[in-house]
């Protein structure tokens, strides 16, 4: 797990700054897309919350499954391939 944590570093400084900087731009387009959104106001923090969740979710996944399998590997014999 040691090997992971760099790469988890990494992770989650892009996770964060991508989602604040999503939220904001979330935020300042909501007053141009009120006109389409149906059921919902434009600051609707539920929907905000459980797409942010979603995405957060889905680009730590997206990361961390890498991370770990490279991890495993020897990088002796990953080198000795080429």
């Amino acid at each position: 797990m040691g090997a992971v944590r760099p790469l988890l570093g990494g992770l989650a400084t892009r996770l964060a700054a991508g989602t604040l900087l999503g939220l904001l731009v979330t935020l300042w387009l909501s007053r141009f897309m009120g006109l389409l959104l149906y059921d919902i106001t434009p600051h609707d923090p539920l929907a905000i919350a459980t797409a942010t969740i979603a995405l957060v979710t889905v680009s730590a996944g997206a990361g961390l499954l890498p991370a770990y399998r490279a991890s495993r590997l020897d990088p002796a014999r990953v080198l000795e391939r080429n």
